[in-house]
């Protein structure tokens, strides 16, 4: 029998962009990686120059009034998103404002 979490991990990886299978990750594990941050925040895309799965640029939605902080905790997300993937996945987090 599977486990809620490994059919969801199956239809989030099919619905997400091409690099589907490392956002598929951060998506559904965003709570475990941002912690504290997770309520205001969550990944939106992940974007690799010329196909390549290193060094990309994680645009991360956050919550109108918490960017600032964000901002200021992004070498701790970045951090944390690389341990969490087990290499350096991403480099560079761009945040984009948004109302929840």
């Amino acid at each position: 029998m599977k486990t809620l979490s490994n059919l969801t991990y199956s239809l989030v990886e099919n619905c997400l962009s091409k690099n589907n299978k490392i956002e598929a990750k951060l998506l559904i594990n965003w709570g475990k990686i941002a912690n504290e941050y997770s309520k205001t925040t969550y990944p939106k895309e992940i974007k690799f120059v010329k196909n390549l799965k290193n060094n990309g640029t994680l645009v991360l939605n956050v919550q109108k009034g918490f960017a600032t902080e964000i901002q200021m905790k992004i070498p701790l997300l970045l951090n944390k998103v690389n341990n969490f993937l087990g290499y350096k996945a991403v480099s560079e987090i761009k945040i984009k404002q948004i109302i929840f």
